[in-house]
């Protein structure tokens, strides 16, 4: 079996799960490329739209910040990661 571990953490990575985050973030890279390279005309967000993103990405790095800060203990990283998974299933 192909796991790696990490000296600070305990959870087993396997090789699979690598292999589908890079997958994932290529994907999303040809995504982002599209969007800048098509013209999109009058298109535009909608106000909804952008208070919803403005929101998930505060709270995201309000969650970061006090993952890294000492003040708030009781904060990990891995709490981040689940938040982020939360935002993945919104």
């Amino acid at each position: 079996m192909n796991t790696f571990y990490s000296a600070a953490c305990s959870l087993p990575c396997r090789i699979n799960d690598v292999i589908f985050a890079l997958h994932a973030c290529a994907a999303t890279l040809v995504v982002m490329l599209q969007i800048l390279m098509y013209e999109r005309g009058d298109q535009r967000l909608s106000k909804t739209c952008m208070a919803v993103t403005a929101g998930i990405i505060a709270i995201c790095g309000g969650v970061m910040v006090a993952a890294q800060s000492d003040y708030f203990a009781s904060v990990q990283d891995l709490d981040l990661m689940y938040v982020i998974g939360y935002v993945k299933v919104v």
